[in-house]
């Protein structure tokens, strides 16, 4: 479909988009710490994203996904897209006209700065942002690898740029969430190009029923199971101050890489299995690809972490090391693809039951050891949830006949893992 260079599949262009999208929020935060602005300011800033992020991260994931499954199973592929699009807009509109309603309490919930027009800019960032990740994964499934390469393109240069210059110049949060906002509108507008270009937009309540009803298990899981990053983030936010916050924040992050080549080879993957599903093979063999690279590198920056972070940020930061090193621990489940393959045989709601427990042991466990171990009992918390997730995906799987070794390469993975928590443990409590 496309004239593009062939040693680039569309697998290798997604996970090049999710790097150079992450890549440009972490140069955007290491910039914001070299501008000289106040601590509280990117506080701030990132309270806006989390603000932003906790209401739509579950249910665009959820919707994205099913896109993927519908759209690889369905002839009609223009009306899939076609209503698709309606589907994510309307999610959008509605769930913006309920933050307005509900204005006063989601601002105290997340102890929001809401003063002069910043909730209105986030309502815009909002529905621009939401309907704009319909470009990334409408790119995925045409195997447009030269749009993917293009966009990533965009969000390195663009959305580091129109973030981190106003922050220079003016410094001041009005202005580099204005930034924000005039990045992610040029997005949209360049998505609903791609959208008016030949899809079916005539609403089909059969088709949006059906899609809705694959969706909901979905949508429901990755609220769940992807709501502990933000819970963490609430119970931060409501236990301490914006400059505790930004210092958390900065740290309790996961390994950027891992989580952006995981998802991005989970989606193929889901793809994939929706066209074989006995494509197991071809999971065992990508996820060994990305242990041999990812675990050599989280095991260098636990290493380096603790005297690199006041360097890369400054020393207002230098204790966020240790939240990092906690969440480098996932790097471990993150490369278990159970859920993937669920995905790909129609088992949304193995992921749903998963997720309610993830969901669960996560803010018991945040809570519990926060009482005893601080910050870092937040982040171990959220650890700890993740791997209970992976392993009730694995027993399911193992049950069905499905045993981890069709689709995990067990001996390299645990070698690794050990080698990573005897390093966690020694750069991060001993040395």
């Amino acid at each position: 479909m496309n004239n593009t260079p062939k040693k680039i599949s569309g697998t290798n262009a997604i996970q090049l988009f999710q790097i150079a999208r992450y890549g440009a929020l972490i140069l955007t935060s290491v910039l914001l710490t070299k501008t000289g602005i106040d601590t509280s300011v990117i506080g701030h800033y990132e309270n806006f994203i989390l603000l932003a992020g906790t209401l739509s991260f579950f249910w665009v994931n959820g919707l994205t996904h099913t896109f993927l499954s519908v759209y690889n199973q369905h002839e009609n592929k223009r009306k899939v897209i076609g209503q698709t699009a309606i589907i994510v807009i309307a999610m959008s509109i509605c769930v913006a006209l309920c933050m307005l309603i509900f204005r006063a309490p989601l601002t105290t919930l997340f102890a929001f700065d809401d003063t002069g027009n910043v909730f209105y800019l986030l309502l815009c960032y909002f529905i621009f942002n939401n309907i704009s990740f319909l470009l990334d994964y409408m790119l995925l499934a045409r195997n447009n690898v030269k749009g993917l390469l293009w966009l990533s393109v965009y969000h390195l240069v663009f959305q580091t740029a129109l973030i981190a210059l106003p922050a220079f110049y003016f410094g001041s949060f009005e202005t580099i969430i204005t930034g924000l906002l005039i990045f992610t509108g040029c997005k949209f507008i360049i998505t609903v190009f791609f959208l008016l270009r030949n899809n079916e937009y005539k609403p089909d309540k059969a088709f949006i029923i059906m899609y809705l009803q694959k969706a909901a298990p979905l949508i429901i899981a990755f609220f769940l199971g992807g709501m502990s990053i933000y819970v963490d983030g609430i119970i931060v936010n409501n236990y301490y101050d914006k400059a505790t916050f930004a210092t958390y924040q900065y740290g309790a992050r996961e390994f950027p890489l891992s989580l952006l080549l995981a998802n991005a080879l989970s989606a193929s993957m889901i793809l994939k299995i929706g066209q074989d599903n006995t494509a197991f093979g071809e999971v065992k063999k990508a996820s060994l690809t990305l242990i041999h690279r990812l675990f050599p590198v989280g095991i260098v920056l636990l290493i380096v972490s603790q005297w690199v972070y006041p360097v890369i940020f400054n020393a207002t930061f230098s204790e966020s090391f240790i939240y990092f090193n906690i969440y480098m621990l996932l790097l471990i489940p993150r490369l278990l693809f159970p859920h993937s393959i669920l995905l790909g045989l129609n088992q949304q709601k193995t992921i749903l039951m998963a997720s309610v427990v993830e969901f669960t042991f996560n803010i018991a466990l945040s809570l519990t050891l926060l009482q005893f171990m601080g910050l870092q009992g937040i982040a171990l918390g959220t650890v700890i949830a993740f791997v209970v997730n992976k392993t009730i995906l694995l027993i399911t799987l193992n049950k069905q006949g499905i045993p981890p070794s069709a689709y995990i390469p067990l001996k390299q993975l645990s070698t690794y893992s050990v080698i990573l928590v005897i390093v966690f443990i020694l750069f991060t409590y001993v040395v």
